[in-house]
């Protein structure tokens, strides 16, 4: 995890299109999975802790309270208000704001990624880990197949 953690904060870096936001901290990420019920995945919280508090990555990755948000604003805001739905599980997390009322969600029960697209919920056939790895090779998911593109 050290070494991936390590090629995300480079990438994070030479992203223009990062925005930086101060790290937070163990005790942020407990409040955070009080609020939630549960525990976040253990690479979203390290990268929290070690490179930014969202901002950065793919979409990019939105933060929790006082990072980078969503049209909804924070993570916990976010997830609350995609709980409205009666089709989003509760451990499903929204990790990308894309625009649109469209999002990836990543599933803290087993990393498996989400996409909510045109008001549908679409599981994904790659995990939180392999999104990173795409990004971090320049490509990201295309919403409405499911498959990844190179970054335009």
């Amino acid at each position: 995890m050290k070494k991936l953690l390590l090629r995300l904060r480079e990438a994070a870096l030479a992203d223009p299109e990062t925005v930086w936001f101060d790290t937070v901290s163990s005790a942020d990420i407990e409040s955070a999975e009080s609020f939630l019920g549960f525990d976040l995945p253990k690479l979203l919280a390290k990268a929290y802790i070690h490179i930014g508090n969202g901002g950065f990555g793919p979409g990019p990755l939105i933060g929790l309270p006082g990072g980078f948000e969503s049209s909804h604003g924070d993570l916990l805001q976010t997830w609350s208000e995609l709980q409205k739905n009666d089709e989003c599980e509760e451990v499903w997390v929204p990790i990308i704001d894309w625009g649109c009322n469209q999002y990836s969600l990543i599933d803290c029960d087993d990393m498996q990624m989400i996409t909510l697209y045109e008001g549908e919920f679409h599981i994904e056939d790659y995990t939180f880990d392999e999104l990173l790895t795409h990004w971090l090779t320049g490509e990201l998911p295309q919403l409405d197949t499911g498959e990844f593109a190179p970054k335009k």
